[in-house]
C-alpha cells in the first residue's frame, strides 16, 4: 500500500514539472507556427529560449518566451496588434550578419525584462511606431559589439525601467527624425552615455527657421545622468553638441548651420582671400563653395576645408586650381555636375568647368562628380564640358567618382557631355566606392551623347574599393543614348576590389543605346577581385539597334581576375555585341579565391566565359616576357591561364573567334605557342567558331591550331621546312657569284 502511495505522489509531482528547451528557427514564418521552429512553438511557461535565425513574424498577443536571441542575420518583426512578451532577456546580435527586431506599427509591442542590442554581434532595433517596454534596463552597444537603437520620425513609445545605457559601440539613429518629438520619452532610472557613443541623424531634414542655439529633447529620465559627448553624424555641415543643463532631460543643441559661399572674382584669385567670396568670409568645414562666374579659385598653400564644392552650374563656368596644398571636402565635389538643381533648360544652359591639381592632397568625404548632368535640365539643349588634370599628389574619395555620367532622367532636354580626366605621376588614387565612366540611365525622350577620356599614367596605384563601370548605359525612355569611352592606363597598378564592366547595355523597347568602350593597359598590373566583363546586352527590351562594343587591349600587362566574361547576351536580348580582348606580351590568370577590400573571400568561379560575340586576338612580335602571373607554364608570349581551383563544371566556355597575328618573321623550324591553358586539367566547354592566323610569313605552314581536350589547352603550332643544303622550302635563289 505504501509503494502504491509513493508511485501516485511521484506521478502528481512529475505532472507539474516543465523542462526548458532551446528552440531554433529553421525557416521564415510566423512565431506561432510550429513549422517555423525545430521543435514546438517557444513558450515562456516552459522557460524556453527562442533563437531566431530567420525572418520570423509575431502576429498574436499571446506569443512569448523566457528568453529570445536574434542572431546570424535573423530578424524578428512584431506586426500590427501583436505583442511579444519575454520573461527574462532579449539579445539582439550574434555571429554573422546584422540581426534586427522591428516594431513597425503603432500597435506593435515588445515587453521584456532586459534588452541588450549588440550583445555578441551587430544588432539593431527599429521602433517605427510601436511600443518598447523593459523592466530591467535597455543596453545598446554596451557589450563590445555594435548596437543601434533606431526610433522613427513617427511616435514610438518607450517605457524603459531600471535605466538606459549606450555603450561605446552604441548608436542612436534618428534618420528622418522630427526634432520636435522626443525619440526616447520615458526612462525610469539612470542614463549612462559612454565615451564613443554615436548619434546618427542621417538625412534628417531641418526646418529653415531653425537657428543656432535651438535645442531638442532626446531622452527624458528620472534618475541620474552620466554623459559623455557623442560623435554626431549630421546633415552636411550642421553641427550639434549634447546639452545636459536641464535636470531629467538630455538635449541636442544646434551649434552651427552651414553657409553657401559664391565666388565673385571673375579672374584668378586666392581661395583664402575673403574679398573673393560674396559672404566676405572663406568657406570652412561644412560650408558649400560655388564657382560659377568663369573665375578661377586658387589654393596654393596650406589646407582648405569645405563641406561641398560646385564649379560650373547652369549657364555658368567655373575653375578650381590646387597646387602644393591640401583640399578636404566632407561632402561631394561637383565639377560641371549640377547638384539636384532644376531650371528651364535653354541653349544658354551650357556648362564649362575645370579642376587642376598639382602635387596636391585631395580628400573628399563624398562623391566626386565630373560632367554628370544629374537631374538638372528642363527643356532645350545643353552641353557640358569638363576637365580634371592631376599631376602628382594623391586623391581619396569616400564615395563614387562619376566621370561623364550617361544618365538623362529629365524628359525635355537634349544633352551632350564631353569630359576628360588625366592623372599623371600620382602616388595613390583611392575611390571609396565605384568608378563610373559614362554610366547612367536615360529616362528621357530626348538624346544624350557622352564622350569620356581617362588617362592614368605613372601612378603607383589606382584603387577602386567597389566596381569599375566603364560605359555601363541603360535606356528606359525613347531618347537615344550614345557613349564613346576611352580609358588608358600606363605604368600603373589598377586594383579593383569589385567587378570591372565594359560596354554593358540594358535597354528598353524604344530608345537606342550605342555604347562603345576602349580600355588600354600598357606595362600595368590589373587586379579585379570579382570578374571582368566586356561587351554585354542585358535583359530589357526588343530594340535591335542597341550596340554594346567593348575592346580591352593589354600590352606588357599582367592581369589577375575572379573571371572573364565577353560577349554575353542575356535572355536573347536583340542588338549588336562585341567583346574583344587583344593581348601583346601579356598574361591573364583567373583566380576564384581573391579577397575584397575588407579581406573577405569573394569565392568567384574563376571561369573564362567567351560568348558567341567574343573576339580574342593574340599578337606575337618575337619578344618574350621574363615573368608571368600564371601558376603553371607561363607560356611563350601572351597567355590566358585558368586557375586549377576554378569551378570544374564551368571553368572555360569557348565560343566566338580567336586570331593570332604575327608582327615578326620567326626563324625557320617548328614553333609552338600555348595560348590558353586550364590548369585544372579539365576539358573546355565548346570550341571557337573561327580560327585565324594573320601576318605569318608565306613560307610557314599552320600545323595545329585548336583545342586539345586533355588537359585543356588551346595551342598553335607552325613550321617552316629547311632542305639539307640549308635553303628554305621554295627558295630558288642562286649564289651571288660562282658556286663555292
Amino acid at each position: 500500500m505504501k509503494r502504491l502511495h509513493f508511485l501516485v505522489m511521484a506521478a502528481v509531482l512529475s505532472a507539474g514539472v516543465t523542462c526548458a528547451d532551446t528552440i531554433t528557427s529553421v525557416q521564415d514564418g510566423p512565431w506561432g507556427n510550429s513549422v517555423t521552429w525545430d521543435s514546438d512553438v517557444p513558450d515562456a511557461g516552459n522557460g524556453d529560449l527562442a533563437i531566431v535565425l530567420h525572418e520570423v513574424g509575431v502576429h498574436s498577443i499571446n506569443d512569448d518566451a523566457a528568453d529570445v536571441q536574434v542572431s546570424t542575420g535573423g530578424s524578428l518583426t512584431v506586426h500590427s496588434g501583436a505583442t511579444l512578451t519575454v520573461t527574462n532577456t532579449v539579445l539582439v546580435g550574434d555571429t554573422g550578419d546584422e540581426s534586427s527586431i522591428h516594431l513597425p506599427y503603432s500597435t506593435s509591442t515588445l515587453l521584456a525584462d532586459t534588452i541588450r542590442i549588440g550583445a555578441a554581434g551587430v544588432g539593431v532595433i527599429h521602433v517605427n511606431n510601436g511600443t518598447l517596454t523593459t523592466t530591467g534596463g535597455l543596453f545598446v552597444g554596451a557589450d563590445g559589439f555594435s548596437g543601434t537603437l533606431s526610433p522613427s520620425q513617427n511616435t514610438p513609445v518607450f517605457s524603459i525601467g531600471n535605466g538606459l545605457t549606450f555603450g561605446s559601440d552604441g548608436t542612436l539613429t534618428l534618420s528622418g527624425w522630427d526634432p520636435t518629438i522626443p525619440p526616447i520619452d520615458v526612462v525610469i532610472g539612470d542614463v549612462v552615455l559612454s565615451p564613443g557613443w554615436t548619434i546618427d541623424l542621417g538625412e534628417s531634414d531641418l526646418d529653415p527657421s531653425f537657428i543656432v542655439g535651438d535645442t531638442w529633447d532626446l531622452i527624458t529620465f528620472t534618475g541620474s545622468l552620466t554623459a559623455s559627448a557623442p560623435t554626431v553624424i549630421a546633415a552636411l555641415g550642421y553641427e550639434y553638441v549634447l546639452n545636459t543643463a536641464t535636470t531629467g532631460v538630455v538635449k541636442l543643441e544646434l551649434t552651427r548651420i552651414p553657409l553657401t559661399h559664391t565666388w565673385t572674382n571673375a579672374g584668378s584669385g586666392d581661395w583664402f582671400d575673403t574679398a573673393n567670396w560674396d559672404t566676405g568670409s572663406v568657406p570652412s568645414l561644412g560650408d558649400k563653395a560655388i564657382i560659377n562666374n568663369a573665375g578661377t579659385s586658387q589654393i596654393t598653400t596650406g589646407s582648405a576645408e569645405v563641406g561641398q564644392i560646385e564649379t560650373g552650374l547652369f549657364g555658368g563656368e567655373g575653375h578650381l586650381e590646387v597646387s602644393n596644398a591640401t583640399l578636404t571636402s566632407t561632402g561631394s565635389v561637383n565639377i560641371g555636375a549640377p547638384d539636384g538643381e532644376e531650371v528651364d533648360g535653354l541653349d544658354a544652359d551650357d556648362i564649362t568647368a575645370s579642376f587642376t591639381a598639382t602635387n596636391a592632397t585631395l580628400v573628399f568625404g563624398g562623391t566626386f562628380n565630373q560632367g554628370d548632368p544629374g537631374i538638372g535640365f528642363l527643356g532645350g539643349t545643353a552641353t557640358i564640358s569638363t576637365t580634371f588634370d592631376m599631376m602628382g599628389g594623391s586623391l581619396s574619395t569616400e564615395g563614387d567618382y562619376d566621370l561623364g555620367g550617361g544618365g538623362n532622367p529629365v524628359s525635355t532636354a537634349a544633352i551632350t557631355v564631353s569630359s576628360s580626366a588625366t592623372i599623371l605621376n600620382a602616388s595613390l588614387v583611392q575611390i571609396g566606392d565605384d568608378l563610373h565612366l559614362t554610366s547612367g540611365t536615360n529616362f528621357s525622350s530626348n538624346p544624350i551623347d557622352v564622350t569620356v577620356d581617362l588617362l592614368v599614367e605613372d601612378t603607383t596605384e589606382l584603387r577602386v574599393i567597389e566596381d569599375f563601370d566603364c560605359a555601363e548605359m541603360d535606356n528606359a525612355g525613347a531618347g537615344a543614348s550614345v557613349g564613346e569611352t576611352t580609358a588608358t592606363f600606363r605604368n600603373t597598378f589598377l586594383n579593383v576590389y569589385g567587378e570591372s564592366d565594359h560596354a554593358i547595355v540594358s535597354a528598353g523597347d524604344t530608345g537606342i543605346v550605342d555604347n562603345i568602350a576602349v580600355v588600354e593597359l600598357e606595362n600595368c598590373s590589373w587586379r579585379v577581385t570579382e570578374e571582368i566583363e566586356a561587351g554585354g546586352l542585358r535583359s530589357g527590351g526588343g530594340n535591335t539597334g542597341n550596340v554594346a562594343d567593348a575592346t580591352i587591349k593589354l600590352t606588357d600587362t599582367d592581369v589577375v581576375t575572379g573571371g572573364l566574361t565577353m560577349g554575353e547576351r542575356l535572355d536573347s536580348t536583340p542588338g549588336t555585341i562585341r567583346g574583344r580582348l587583344e593581348m601583346t606580351r601579356s598574361f591573364l590568370e583567373t583566380d576564384p579565391a581573391l579577397l575584397d577590400f575588407e579581406g573577405v573571400l569573394m569565392a568567384e568561379y574563376g571561369k573564362l566565359d567567351l560568348g558567341p560575340d567574343s573576339e580574342l586576338l593574340f599578337v606575337i612580335d618575337g619578344t618574350t616576357r621574363a615573368t608571368a602571373v600564371t601558376v603553371g607554364d607561363p607560356g611563350i608570349y601572351s597567355a590566358i591561364d585558368i586557375h586549377p581551383n576554378a569551378d570544374p563544371a564551368s571553368a572555360a566556355d569557348l565560343d566566338g573567334s580567336i586570331e593570332v597575328r604575327f608582327d615578326f618573321v620567326p626563324t625557320a623550324g617548328t614553333h609552338t605557342f600555348e595560348l590558353i591553358r586550364n590548369e585544372g586539367g579539365i576539358p573546355f566547354n565548346g570550341d571557337f567558331d573561327t580560327y585565324t592566323v594573320t601576318g605569318l610569313d608565306p613560307g610557314f605552314a599552320v600545323d595545329v591550331f585548336g583545342v586539345e581536350t586533355t588537359p585543356g589547352i588551346v595551342r598553335l603550332t607552325i613550321s617552316k621546312t629547311l632542305f639539307a643544303d640549308g635553303f628554305e622550302l621554295g627558295d630558288t635563289t642562286a649564289w651571288s657569284s660562282s658556286v663555292p
